[in-house]
């Protein structure tokens, strides 16, 4: 089993594979670059008997959804965690438990595409992504437009990504670019 933490904010989100240790610390640097932060945060955790635990910190408070503090408790499938510095809420994650090791990601040529790809949950999209709640009915779009690629987030609610940074409105694309959506 393995343990994925995925850490977002308002401008980048990221994931993190925890590795396969035992009975040890371990931390995670949270790029202030990427998240949009003041300085870089170091995330504890801990490791013990399988399980990880949140580990306690000065630098910052962790509250679950109904603002219990985490410190000291074992991570869980499905957890959604605010991370707060000086109680302001800075970071997001949710802990997904999987028995597959490495994401799978779907490729799409677009090479061929003279009009609009649309991306939802709503069967109707030319990509549809029903896998999770979190995913809008009409979450994005690809157009080609002067001869280049445009990516377009449209207002779903977690956001759209592309190369972990969070899209508003509408990016041009280059070869290679990974887009994740919320």
């Amino acid at each position: 089993m393995s343990t994925i933490l995925t850490v977002y904010s308002s401008t980048a989100f990221k994931r993190f594979l925890l590795p396969a240790i035992n009975n040890a610390n371990y931390s995670i640097l949270l790029s202030s670059s990427l998240f949009n932060l003041e300085e870089n945060i170091e995330l504890k955790l801990e490791i013990i008997d399988n399980a990880w635990y949140y580990s306690q910190s000065c630098d910052y408070e962790l509250r679950k959804q109904d603002q219990a503090s985490c410190f000291g408790k074992k991570l869980h499938d499905g957890d959604i965690v605010k991370l707060f510095v000086c109680g302001k809420a800075v970071l997001s994650f949710i802990v997904k438990e999987t028995d597959q090791y490495f994401s799978v990601y779907r490729k799409y040529d677009i090479q061929d595409v003279h009009n609009s790809i649309t991306i939802g949950s709503d069967e109707d999209n030319v990509i549809v992504c029903n896998e999770s709640y979190l995913i809008a009915a009409r979450h994005a779009k690809i157009h080609i437009e002067n001869q280049g690629a445009y990516f377009e987030d449209l207002g779903g609610l977690n956001g759209s990504f592309v190369n972990n940074r969070r899209v508003i409105g509408s990016i041009p694309l280059s070869y290679g670019d990974c887009i994740d959506i919320y």
